[in-house]
């Protein structure tokens, strides 16, 4: 009879609900059935991809609703749709731009534009299909959240006289974990999608999406326990092996074949 052991207590996977704007996000454990996507299973951005999915803030990429695209370049004109989404933004705008007639995201920009959160590129145009910078879209979520909270202290030191660096500044301050190092923001980097995921969630409260119980119905109560293993005895011909954090959940990271 085949035994699957659970690792109980693992810090690495029972870390805080906000996961790090590290620029990495590699391969990890994959999550039980009930993510909406399929190609960000162990992307350290996941909980928040599928948290923004969840508020109805991404569609998905490639007009599918199965794959994200995390390692994409979110482009100006994405951005606008997904932050639009975000706000709840209604009813008519003037047309602000000439370079996004016809674009699905022309609406959007509009409206921000009218709000006086987005500017454009140049006199009358967007540059909807550029990349956004990451610290383009600081700006743009500070200005789209006016309840943020000032600061005058520095974090980073590789922003020093970007027009940015306020919005950068005040993101940080405000428990956004924007970083792309120790003291580095790397401002002009464009933002990948995975990203920027975890930009809007920790910027609009968002808790990472947690996933629902694995196909056993797994649902452990081990609050408390600091470590230790315990074996759990799968069906016949079941090779996976799993993981149990200390919030309880059951997860599946890899085939394994213990006896």
């Amino acid at each position: 009879m085949r035994l699957r052991r659970l690792i109980l207590g693992v810090a690495a996977v029972a870390a805080s609900p906000f996961a790090s704007m590290a620029e990495a996000s590699g391969a990890g454990v994959a999550d039980p059935p009930g993510y909406r996507f399929s190609d960000d299973d162990g992307n350290i951005h996941e909980g928040a991809i599928e948290a923004i999915a969840a508020a109805g803030i991404t569609l998905g990429c490639g007009g599918g609703e199965e794959e994200y695209c995390p390692a994409e370049e979110v482009t100006r004109g994405q951005f606008a749709s997904m932050l639009g989404r975000a706000l709840g933004m209604t009813g008519p705008a003037r047309d602000f731009f000439v370079d996004d007639d016809g674009s699905v995201h022309e609406d959007a920009i509009n409206k921000l534009a009218e709000a006086r959160i987005a500017a454009g590129c140049a006199p009358r145009r967007f540059c909807p299909g550029d990349s956004l910078s990451r610290a383009q879209m600081a700006t743009l979520l500070v200005r789209a959240l006016p309840d943020l909270k000032p600061t005058d202290r520095d974090f980073f030191v590789d922003d020093d006289g970007s027009v940015h660096e306020g919005a950068i500044n005040k993101l940080t301050h405000n428990g956004v974990n924007a970083g792309c190092g120790p003291v580095r923001f790397c401002p002009q980097n464009p933002v990948r999608r995975d990203q920027m995921a975890s930009f809007l969630a920790q910027s609009l409260g968002l808790a990472p999406t947690r996933p629902e119980p694995g196909p056993w119905g797994l649902e452990l109560v081990i609050d408390g326990i600091a470590g230790g293993t315990t074996d759990l005895q799968a069906p016949a011909g079941d090779d996976r092996l799993f993981l149990a954090t200390r919030n309880g959940l059951v997860r599946i990271i890899k085939d394994g074949d213990f006896r």
